[in-house]
């Protein structure tokens, strides 16, 4: 007598499950391999994630010391930031050069206006009065605009997006809003207004 060969269906089945725990070995070697390489490959942009953050965080005491530096003013407030713009433009004019498309230099022209309209809001709002707690909150508040215009555009808002937007607020709030509270309604000013140019 010969011997039986199993059904097609039973060698496809068992050949299929020998790939999937093929499959899962490598990707379980892989995510080790990923976690003993992540905090050293991470380095690197971790510190510019805190560089650029130490950045902005400075932003707004450095323009109100500008500001205060040139006599304070909207048009001191207009030199100082047209100034940083066309700095700026100097700097990078280069890396437009090696765009990847026109299309790409057109979308980063069209997010730069927006950026400087926002820093004029803020530099006008500095010059009117604003305290730069003040305008750092409110700038904060992009987060809200970002995730708003977002949703409108998709499928609505995440959870997580909302709980994400949720503490970015709560944790400028508590940073930014002790010194905003402190002053009292006889802090606010027309400044304020204008800072809401920002986000």
């Amino acid at each position: 007598n010969l011997p039986q060969k199993p059904p097609a269906a039973e060698m496809v089945q068992a050949a299929s499950s020998a790939v999937d725990e093929e499959t899962r070995l490598v990707r379980e070697e892989e995510e080790r391999r990923q976690e003993e390489e992540e905090p050293s490959s991470l380095l690197g942009w971790r510190l510019a994630l805190l560089l650029v953050t130490a950045s902005w965080g400075a932003n707004f005491p450095a323009t109100k010391l500008a500001l205060d530096s040139l006599g304070g003013g909207a048009e001191a407030a207009s030199l100082f930031i047209a100034a940083r713009f066309v700095l700026s433009a100097i700097v990078l004019a280069p890396a437009a050069l090696n765009a990847s498309s026109v299309g790409a230099v057109k979308a980063g022209a069209a997010v730069g206006g927006l950026c400087a309209f926002g820093y004029v809001a803020q530099a006008a709002a500095l010059a009117m009065g604003s305290q730069p707690a003040t305008c750092a909150f409110i700038c904060s508040l992009q987060a809200v605009v970002v995730a708003l215009i977002t949703a409108s555009r998709g499928g609505g808002l995440a959870p997580k997006t909302a709980v994400a937007v949720g503490l970015a607020i709560l944790g400028i709030g508590f940073l930014e809003l002790p010194d905003v509270l402190a002053g009292g309604l006889d802090a606010l000013c027309l400044g304020d207004l204008v800072a809401m140019g920002q986000p």
